[in-house]
C-alpha cells in the first residue's frame, strides 16, 4: 500500500487556523526568532493580514504532526503585506486587485526544509484507540521540497478556482532563485527594500506558474496527478473520535491519516522498483 506522506489541508474552522498560528509561532517566534514571543502569549502568532485571507497548514502523516503553513492575502480593496514593507505602489497591482492575492507567511519546521524524495516504511492501523485489527505495510511516498511544492500547488488551484490570476511575493534572493528553478516565471513589480535582509516584491501569472513547474518538474507533475491539492479540514478530520478517559495522546484525524513509524531493515532497490508505477 502507497500513501502520500505530506497533506495540504484548507484551515476552513477557527480550531484549524488556530494550527496555523502554532506552526507560525514555532517557526516565527521560536526558530527564526523574527518575532517576538512575548507578543503572543498564546503561542499563536498572527497579524492584522489574517482577517483577509485564507490559510492552509501541511500534515506529515509519517511523524503525526502539523510542519508547515502559508496564507494567501486577498488584495482586494486591502493593502498586502508586500506593499506595506514597500511603502510604495506595486506595478499593475491596482488594476490586478480584484483578482490577485499574496503568498504570505509561508513557514516550515526547521527539520523539514531540506525534505528529499524518498520512501519511507510505516504501518497502517486499521483502528488505532482500541487496537483492534490488522496492521497493513505501506510505504509512505515524498517528493524533493514537497512541504514547499504542495503549498505553492493548492495556492495556485485553489486561486484558479476563485477567480485569481496573480500571486504577489517579496522574497529574497535564495528563494527568487529556487522559485526560478522550478519553473515559475517571476515579475519584478517593486524595488528592493531592507526586510529581513533584501527582499523583491514579485509576482507571477497563476496558471502560467502551474504549467512551468509542471513542465520543470517531474516530482510537482506526480504530485498534483496523484491526489487533490488540498483537502478542507473539516473533511479531512471527519467525524470527531471520541477519545478514551487518561489518554492524552490520541489524534482526531481519519484512520488513513494515522500510522505508526517503523525502523525494520531498509527495503532494498527491488523491493522499491514497482513504487514507480504507482506514481
Amino acid at each position: 500500500m502507497f500513501i502520500n506522506r505530506f497533506e495540504t489541508v484548507l484551515a476552513d474552522s477557527s480550531a484549524a487556523r488556530e494550527v496555523h498560528y502554532r506552526v507560525r509561532y514555532r517557526v516565527f517566534c521560536e526558530e527564526a526568532r523574527f518575532e517576538n514571543a512575548a507578543n503572543f502569549p498564546d503561542q499563536m502568532e498572527r497579524d492584522s493580514f489574517d482577517s483577509h485571507a485564507v490559510h492552509f497548514i501541511v500534515w506529515d502523516r509519517l511523524e503525526r504532526e502539523w510542519v508547515g503553513a502559508m496564507r494567501l492575502v486577498f488584495a482586494s480593496d486591502r493593502t498586502l503585506p508586500c506593499e506595506v514593507i514597500c511603502a510604495s505602489d506595486l506595478k499593475d497591482l491596482n488594476e490586478r486587485r480584484s483578482r490577485a492575492v499574496e503568498f504570505s507567511r509561508l513557514c516550515v519546521l526547521a527539520k523539514y526544509r531540506k525534505t528529499e524524495q524518498a520512501y519511507k516504511w510505516g504501518a497502517l492501523l486499521t483502528d488505532r484507540l482500541s487496537g483492534a485489527g490488522r496492521e497493513t505495510s505501506i510505504f509512505f511516498r515524498q517528493e524533493e521540497n514537497e512541504i514547499f511544492l504542495r503549498l505553492l500547488g493548492a495556492s495556485f488551484v485553489w486561486g484558479q478556482e476563485n477567480d485569481v490570476d496573480h500571486l504577489y511575493f517579496i522574497i529574497n534572493r535564495a528563494t527568487t532563485r529556487l522559485l526560478t528553478r522550478f519553473g515559475i516565471p517571476l515579475e519584478i513589480v517593486g524595488d528592493p527594500v531592507e526586510h529581513r535582509g533584501l527582499r523583491t516584491p514579485q509576482s507571477c501569472n497563476v496558471r502560467e506558474a502551474e504549467a512551468g513547474m509542471r513542465k520543470t518538474l517531474p516530482g510537482f507533475e506526480r504530485m498534483l496527478n496523484n491526489g487533490p491539492a488540498f483537502v478542507a479540514y473539516s473533511t479531512f478530520i471527519g467525524d470527531p473520535i471520541p477519545i478514551p478517559q487518561n489518554t492524552t495522546n490520541v489524534l482526531q484525524f481519519p484512520k488513513d491519516a494515522i500510522a505508526e513509524n517503523r525502523h525494520p531493515a531498509i527495503p532494498t532497490a527491488a523491493a522499491c522498483q514497482p513504487l514507480s508505477a504507482t506514481l
